[in-house]
């Protein structure tokens, strides 16, 4: 027998490649017992060591199974998808602990691939990575669009590669992408209705690199919002641009009744800051926030938040991934709607 294996990548490798491969091409189907170690040996004309170092991984990743005395079976093979994402907050655990769990109950063997926000390089590399491993992928969110990710994306559109984008819509990047998202700007309109106030007397901090920004920005547009309270800037990670926002608003002939906040981050950080100026919050000004609400709410003040339902997002993306495997049909996109809360009502 001419030997199969090519020099390059390591020989157990190549043979739990080509295992895999004949699992998903239904070769070996789901109870049936593989080839023993002797005859797939003579097979790949490889060491035993070599075979069950592949067999082994193969066990890991859930595809094979021993039994002891009777041999390696196949497993209900699980499918999988990978998740190209920034390393995942705190205020983001809970989409990313839904995803998890819909995945464990669906049989899909979920693997992260984290990527430096800033680093498009690295996300490009790291999403190439994934989709040669994976039998999907889940993109979370998508890095900034640029000519190399259009194509990319374009390319795996056009093999009908299994995709889903959390939080982008398929409008950023021109592709009939599978997309599940919040949607800010519905949820912050209800927040101000929900206030019931003279809309023209609140601000806003807006961080236009935020999630909420776009809609942030859009909203306050449609409601004519008077260019001078409404303050945008890097505000999530840069406080001095965000004290002197508060500045300029406080310095108004007609201050702020209440400053909405894009992020509970910058909620905190605005009553700290006003705090430390002698404002009395909410007597003095208001403030309303939008996201983590154990943040908000360990303030033990009254704030009107929105809660943003992190959860379904995560539940979605895993039903969503999980039908396009399947061949399902599924709804192209899902926009879910914050709920308003008010913490610490009195």
């Amino acid at each position: 027998m001419i030997n199969m294996l090519k020099k390059g990548s390591p020989y157990f490798k190549q043979i739990e490649e080509d295992i895999r491969e004949k699992i998903d091409a239904g070769i070996y189907k789901p109870h049936d017992k593989i080839p023993p170690e002797p005859e797939l040996k003579d097979h790949y004309q490889a060491s035993v060591t070599t075979i069950r170092k592949a067999i082994e991984q193969l066990c890991i990743d859930g595809m094979l199974v021993k039994h002891q005395g009777k041999g390696t079976f196949v497993q209900l093979v699980p499918k999988r998808v990978g998740l190209v994402s920034p390393n995942i907050s705190s205020s983001w655990m809970p989409m990313w602990n839904a995803l998890k769990k819909y995945s464990e109950n669906n049989n899909i063997h979920l693997r992260i691939y984290p990527y430096k926000w800033t680093d498009g390089k690295e996300f490009q590399r790291e999403l190439a990575i994934c989709t040669e491993e994976n039998d999907g992928v889940i993109i979370f969110p998508p890095y900034p669009p640029n000519s190399e990710n259009l194509k990319y994306f374009d390319k795996l559109n056009r093999e009908d590669f299994p995709m889903v984008f959390i939080e982008t819509g398929p409008e950023d990047y021109n592709c009939p992408a599978y997309t599940v998202k919040i949607d800010y700007y519905r949820g912050f309109r209800k927040l101000l209705d929900e206030l019931h106030g003279d809309i023209k007397s609140y601000a806003f901090l807006v961080d236009p690199a935020h999630s909420t920004g776009t809609s942030l920005i859009k909203l306050t547009g449609d409601l004519h919002i008077n260019g001078s309270m409404i303050k945008t800037g890097n505000f999530q990670h840069d406080n001095q641009t965000l004290f002197r926002a508060i500045d300029e608003l406080l310095e108004l002939k007609k201050k702020p009744s209440m400053i909405i906040c894009f992020s509970s981050l910058t909620l905190l950080r605005s009553f700290l800051y006003l705090n430390s100026k002698g404002i009395k919050v909410p007597e003095d000004i208001a403030l309303a926030g939008a996201g983590n609400l154990s943040t908000m709410s360990n303030l033990l003040i009254p704030i009107p938040a929105l809660s943003f339902p992190r959860d379904q997002l995560g539940e979605k993306a895993g039903m969503m991934i999980y039908k396009r495997l399947s061949k399902q049909p599924v709804e192209q996109s899902y926009e879910l709607i914050p709920e308003v809360i008010i913490l610490n009502k009195k």
